[in-house]
């Protein structure tokens, strides 16, 4: 592992003009871990250092192979896979000629333990949904043999995207499903939105006092996270975000969060997969606290911001993320 100082002028810069990226391109092409820290946090006083320093170690021994912990799950079935699909975008820009599309995956077993991740080749748009199924199917067909699974057996996938899924996608899983072998496979196709026009309301709730210094409740009439309200048959909206969430008094009414079924999937119960959403929004070995995203999506996000920082290092090479490195929690 490399412990690297930084300062925090460094986030405004971009490239080689950045000594953080230089170095985490350097060490990382060697296969070696990063773990960074700002000089001016360690100037913060030290009744408040110990929640940086809780924060860092977790991190830290995630970074060098560690599995902090896991959920509780009670799964009526032999193997259950929890995957997220991301993308990020590398070349001169959006509408630049050398635009090349990333494929992001990460798997997750039931009980949340990260299993792997994987990063496809940089192709033009048109190509990425066939990449993307190639490097999913390498995934799932290495995690199966990993965890012994045997003919017959019952398993079912769960993918989690930011974005709506397309017939060609959902397509694309279906055509994989027999290539995995002889099992009884069940799937489900969940676009988790951020974004969407609806609130959640709790009158009932009368906030939380902040520890913001300001002497004011935070919250008030925000539902409890993990709430959740069912608003059709492959729809629902989660609380994700609650009055102990929310970071001060002024932060205003968070929003809930859209799960969307796709009408493809063959695993259609809805509550169970929400309060998954909820499980894993609460799984995030990267701080103590709960993440406003569950950790599939979360980390596929963190995968893509920062190979999209490392591409405009001259000397970065994304094949480097195929090697021993690639398979590490190098990006939390």
């Amino acid at each position: 592992l490399a412990l690297v100082e930084i300062e925090e002028g460094f986030h405004v810069l971009k490239g080689s003009a950045d000594p953080y990226l230089v170095t985490k391109a350097e060490f990382l092409s060697h296969h070696i871990p990063v773990q960074e820290f700002e000089f001016e946090t360690t100037e913060i006083p030290d009744k408040r250092l110990h929640y940086v320093l809780n924060n860092m170690g977790l991190v830290t021994y995630a970074k060098l192979g560690g599995t902090p912990w896991l959920v509780r799950a009670n799964l009526p079935i032999a193997h259950e896979l929890v995957v997220g699909l991301g993308s990020a975008s590398v070349g001169e820009g959006r509408l630049g000629e050398r635009e090349r599309v990333v494929g992001i995956t990460t798997v997750f077993s039931g009980d949340g333990n990260y299993c792997v991740s994987t990063v496809s080749k940089a192709v033009a748009f048109a190509d990425y949904d066939s990449e993307l199924l190639d490097s999913l199917k390498q995934t799932i067909t290495r995690v199966s043999k990993s965890m012994n699974w045997q003919p017959k057996d019952h398993v079912r996938l769960v993918f989690h995207s930011f974005k709506p899924f397309n017939s060609i996608e959902a397509e694309a899983v279906k055509r994989l499903v027999p290539s995995l072998g002889d099992f009884q496979v069940e799937y489900a196709f969940l676009h988790i939105a951020e974004t969407q026009p609806y609130m959640l309301f709790d009158r009932k709730q009368e906030g939380v006092w902040g520890i913001d210094g300001s002497g004011r409740k935070k919250g008030r009439f925000a539902p409890q996270r993990g709430q959740f309200l069912r608003l059709s048959g492959s729809d629902a909206l989660i609380v994700l975000t609650g009055p102990k969430e929310l970071k001060q008094s002024t932060d205003g009414m968070p929003s809930p969060v859209a799960v969307k079924l796709g009408r493809d999937s063959t695993f259609r119960d809805v509550p169970y997969l929400t309060q998954q959403v909820n499980t894993f929004a609460c799984h995030s070995w990267r701080g103590f606290d709960n993440s406003p995203l569950p950790v599939t999506l979360m980390y596929s996000e963190l995968i893509a911001r920062l190979l999209g920082k490392l591409g405009t290092v001259p000397f970065w090479n994304a094949s480097q993320m195929f090697g021993k490195i690639g398979e590490t929690r190098w990006f939390l």
